[in-house]
């Protein structure tokens, strides 16, 4: 059940890291010159670092990150419930 809970997780961290590597493109639409303009600026945020892609990326880092630790919990929290289980089991054999 775990196992399952693990792909699903790993799934939405591979989508928002690829949802990120695809969120800001500069495409130009058209040939007017409002167009032309809009795909320059587009452009020229990309290459000054303006466009907020450093922020969106360490975001998905530090979300990535969350993740990885949610997950240590979650099999630490898997673990101390075996160790419960087969306590209460060797204490219901002494009854």
């Amino acid at each position: 059940m775990f196992g399952f809970v693990r792909i699903i997780v790993a799934m939405i961290a591979f989508g928002l890291i690829n949802a990120s590597a695809h969120a800001h493109e500069c495409k130009l639409t058209g040939s007017t010159n409002t167009e032309i303009t809009s795909y320059n600026a587009c452009k020229n945020d990309l290459m000054m670092g303006l466009s907020g892609h450093d922020k969106a990326s360490d975001e998905n880092i530090a979300n990535t990150d969350k993740i990885i630790a949610l997950e240590v919990q979650i099999q630490q929290l898997q673990d101390k419930l075996t160790f419960l289980r087969r306590r209460l089991l060797d204490l219901a054999k002494d009854l």
